[in-house]
């Protein structure tokens, strides 16, 4: 079975890296075939094998031979590997036969895929698209629709908390630096963290986005990529504090544990 979310993976990774492309110009995901960027010749069946095409191309268009992007092989490896890891952190044979926890797994699912897609929009566009934020904000209500009421009270609370911290630090950082801090789409995403994680695992997610954030400033300080005056979008950073919460949040807290007592 797990091996089988990975296949999953591939092709829905597929499907998100069409979304990338497309979502930000407002193009239809749905309508129009791919094709390929260089030349714009419309792609067939055996261009659109995920990973397996690009390795048989020898990552070149078939047509003109231009090379092709690992954009796309990444995104469907990633996709592959975050539901084969759903997969094997939360699936049980007796899991398997629950309704409600098959609609938690399909919530995960999407909401996985969700993060996936704003991660890379963010970085390349330096944009968190609002369709996305609502898409996620409206499934996380259906699902918490059928929770326990001190679960949906927890969700809540974490995600309106999530945001008053958010607009907290961007105007301490605009007080401090007469500069915009967090950007509007960073602040809404923190709602739909909140909702997703719930407390304390949402106060363990910011804080790792805020500590990979600071370490990836300083490398690329170092380096010379960025200056003081430059802008770094933060959507990755927290999609990563966020699948590193839900997936590893206990090991992780056991190690900080262990170098705070250090």
């Amino acid at each position: 079975m797990q091996f089988y979310f990975f296949i999953l993976g591939l092709f829905i990774g597929s499907f998100l890296g069409v979304v990338i492309d497309r979502l930000p110009y407002n193009k239809s995901i749905l309508i129009g075939r791919s094709q390929c960027n260089s030349c714009r010749h419309k792609l067939g069946l055996l261009d659109l094998i995920p990973v397996l095409s690009f390795i048989l191309l020898k990552g070149k268009c078939r047509y003109c031979k231009a090379k092709l992007s690992l954009f796309y092989p990444v995104i469907e490896l990633l996709t592959a590997f975050l539901f084969a890891l759903i997969f094997f952190n939360i699936v049980t044979p007796l899991t398997l036969v629950n309704l409600k926890f098959i609609f938690y797994l399909l919530y995960l699912l999407l909401m996985v895929s969700s993060f996936i897609v704003i991660f890379f929009i963010d970085l390349k566009n330096g944009i968190i698209p609002d369709k996305i934020l609502i898409f996620d904000t409206v499934i996380s209500l259906v699902w918490l629709s059928i929770s326990p009421l001190s679960i949906i009270i927890n969700r809540l609370l974490s995600g309106f908390g999530s945001i008053a911290f958010f607009i907290a630090v961007s105007y301490i950082f605009y007080l401090v630096t007469k500069k915009e801090g967090m950007g509007g789409g960073d602040v809404k995403m923190s709602f739909v963290l909140g909702l997703f994680l719930g407390f304390p695992a949402i106060v363990f997610s910011l804080y790792l986005a805020f500590i990979l954030g600071t370490i990836f400033a300083i490398f690329l300080l170092i380096f010379r990529k960025k200056t003081f005056k430059g802008s770094l979008p933060f959507g990755p950073f927290l999609i990563m504090g966020t699948l590193l919460s839900l997936f590893f949040q206990n090991q992780l807290y056991a190690f900080l544990l262990k170098f705070i007592q250090f």
